[in-house]
């Protein structure tokens, strides 16, 4: 029987070579067995699905708007009620890099209003322990600056 850290890390991989259907299916079935574990691990299950949707929004062209808007309405929503900022600070960080994708998909929009402020807040709220997450944050900080504003 696989447990539920095996099967995140099988959807991680999965989505790392870009199987994101598979990563996907892998997590849809982890998201019950997420809920009865309790808001972090739920949380864990809820930002690799957005990761996924994410990613292939990016890199293969598959946007999945509704999807992607309710995941991180709950992921939101779980945030406020856990009162785990972690998983508000990474729920900001993929609301922005959704919004990223949408702009690379369709560049002529302009810049995606909010896009930078769901970035910088997201780094806010991060642990200053939480060493991959500040990464991230700053990352998406300087592709604003960089891809979007040409800074």
């Amino acid at each position: 029987m696989t447990t539920f850290d095996e099967t995140l890390s099988e959807a991680e991989s999965r989505r790392l070579e870009g199987r994101w259907d598979d990563a996907l299916f892998l997590l849809d079935g982890a998201l019950e067995t997420a809920r009865a574990l309790g808001p972090h691990e739920h949380g864990r299950a809820l930002v690799a699905l957005a990761r996924t949707l994410v990613d292939r929004a990016t890199f293969g062209g598959k946007p999945d708007d509704a999807r992607a808007d309710a995941v991180f309405a709950e992921l939101e929503s779980l945030a406020e009620t856990s009162g785990e900022t972690s998983i508000l600070a990474a729920a900001l960080d993929l609301r922005g890099r959704i919004l990223h994708a949408r702009f690379l998909a369709d560049r002529s929009a302009g810049e995606p209003e909010g896009e930078l402020a769901l970035f910088e807040r997201g780094l806010e709220l991060r642990d200053p322990g939480d060493t991959r997450g500040i990464a991230e944050s700053l990352f998406h900080v300087g592709l604003v600056h960089q891809v979007v504003r040409g800074d």
